[in-house]
């Protein structure tokens, strides 16, 4: 899967490809950038290939020798302003989350159910909630939403605060202090949110958030806590986050 494209020098591009077995790859194109003939314009983020790479011992770079599509040229996804957005967004995180060359296979599903998904139409927001918390699922750094993080006491009250910093909820006792980027999170939008985490990274996470009932309040709780645990986990913000946020708040 083409997770990044950036131009090299004259007429070349660095490629960053996501495996299902071995993790991220960075790969050299030679000439792509150039030549309208070399690799055909297949080279583009989301594009699903088969590739030939060779390596170098002790370079960071593959060289790119041969690519074909190996999937849909995903017109649909094209075609949607929202779903471009979405899919930049998706590709990015799950980017961002892999480590070099490690195998992430449960990621690398849930990227291709993800993009599949979206080339139908841009995901509604249960949608998106659904693939963060697989996302960080495949990772392995859900954070926990059916009980204190620390003491495992459930929560009883109408809302419980969550904070990204411990890596899910925490009740009074633990920490009567809130801390920086804390927030409360409503008994209904748990429920869904412990739902989802129980479905970790499974293939049908994306298709059970349709079956959720539309609640912006509470859609926007649960994006609201997964992006300020994402920005924990990375320690950095997305730019593709902020993008999609910007055309939402415009439509």
């Amino acid at each position: 899967m083409v997770v990044r494209v950036s131009d090299y020098g004259e007429g070349h591009r660095i490629v960053d490809l996501l495996t299902r077995n071995e993790g991220l790859q960075k790969a050299f194109a030679p000439g792509a950038r150039s030549s309208k003939r070399r690799f055909a314009g297949i080279l583009e983020a989301g594009n699903r290939l088969s590739v030939v790479l060779e390596k170098t011992p002790r370079r960071s770079l593959c060289s790119l020798k041969e690519a074909s599509l190996s999937g849909g040229a995903q017109t649909g996804i094209r075609s949607n302003l929202s779903a471009m957005l979405q899919a930049g967004w998706m590709l990015d995180l799950c980017r961002s989350l892999v480590r070099d060359e490690q195998p992430h296979s449960d990621l690398f599903d849930l990227l291709t159910q993800g993009l599949d998904s979206l080339d139908t139409g841009a995901l509604p927001g249960w949608g998106l909630v659904a693939f963060e918390m697989a996302a960080l699922s495949a990772f392995g750094v859900m954070p926990r939403f059916d009980a204190c993080c620390r003491c495992e006491r459930e929560p009883r009250s109408e809302s419980s605060r969550f904070s990204p910093g411990a890596g899910g909820l925490l009740c009074p006792v633990c920490a009567p202090a809130w801390g920086p980027g804390d927030l409360a999170l409503s008994r209904a939008t748990l429920r869904i949110l412990r739902t989802l985490a129980e479905l970790g990274c499974g293939p049908d996470v994306l298709v059970h958030a349709a079956d959720f009932p539309d609640a912006p309040e509470h859609i926007a709780e649960a994006r609201t806590a997964l992006l300020r645990c994402t920005e924990h986990v990375l320690d950095r913000p997305l730019k593709s986050r902020a993008l999609l946020d910007r055309l939402e708040q415009a439509d």
